[in-house]
């Protein structure tokens, strides 16, 4: 049962919190549809510019602060000419930094500077966006399954997956460890139209999805291939230092 829900709305308010800290009472409630409209649209707009020029686009954090919108966004850079190493560590960062510029540029043009706009560059293991769009793409070259896990085990072993990262939780502000992914990925896998859909997964460390008071991060996402559709799901798992 605990993988057939979404593990953060199963955990929010117990340790997990939205990624949003909009007040939806007060005079903030009269113009809350209006907020809620403007953050599609800056999510839109900021998943297209990024991905239009090789960046991936991870987790984005809204706040208002005296009357003034703080956008924090976390970016990976793309090896477009690698498929086994596809997070680039070593491409240069001026590109990144002239997507900043303009992305800034355009939110404070549109909301006529009441906005504060700051993009960080991550780890490629720091959200599980970043690990899901990475298997898309290699499905998308039609890599198999069982190859995007082999190269995925490598990555793993170079990089150490006890990665700290700061998580705000209902405790706060606090700081927490990578102990364990899991993927599940749905789909004709096997590369033959004429076969039913089947599973595979892939777990480095633990994953208590069945504990309330754990800290779950999680991502969906699905591709469209000439075998059909397939899903990823991508759990992540920390523990608090």
């Amino acid at each position: 049962m605990s993988q057939k829900v979404n593990p953060i709305g199963f955990r929010l308010g117990v340790l997990q919190i939205w990624n949003a800290d909009f007040q939806c009472y007060g005079k903030l409630g009269k113009n809350y549809s209006i907020i809620l409209y403007n953050m599609h649209k800056i999510t839109t707009y900021l998943t297209r510019i990024f991905k239009k020029n090789n960046l991936i686009l991870g987790p984005i954090f809204y706040s208002i602060k005296s009357n003034i919108v703080i956008i924090d966004c976390f970016y990976v850079m793309i090896a477009t000419n690698n498929t086994t190493d596809f997070f680039s560590s070593a491409m240069n960062s001026l590109q990144g930094q002239k997507v900043i510029r303009y992305s800034e540029y355009v939110l404070n043009y549109w909301f006529a500077n009441f906005l504060v706009f700051n993009a960080f560059k991550a780890h490629w293991l720091s959200s599980p966006l970043f690990l899901a769009t990475w298997i898309t793409t290699n499905l998308k070259k039609c890599i198999s399954i069982k190859k995007i896990f082999l190269n995925l085990e490598k990555k793993l072993l170079r990089d150490n997956e006890n990665l700290p990262c700061i998580k705000y939780s209902t405790l706060g502000e606090n700081l927490f460890i990578l102990k364990g992914i899991k993927i599940i990925c749905s789909g004709r896998l096997r590369g033959k139209r004429n076969r039913m859909s089947n599973k595979m997964k892939k777990q480095v460390g633990i994953m208590p999805l069945q504990t309330i008071n754990t800290y779950i991060d999680y991502k969906y996402s699905s591709v469209f291939t000439r075998f059909g559709k397939f899903g990823i799901r991508v759990y992540y798992y920390y523990e608090a230092m």
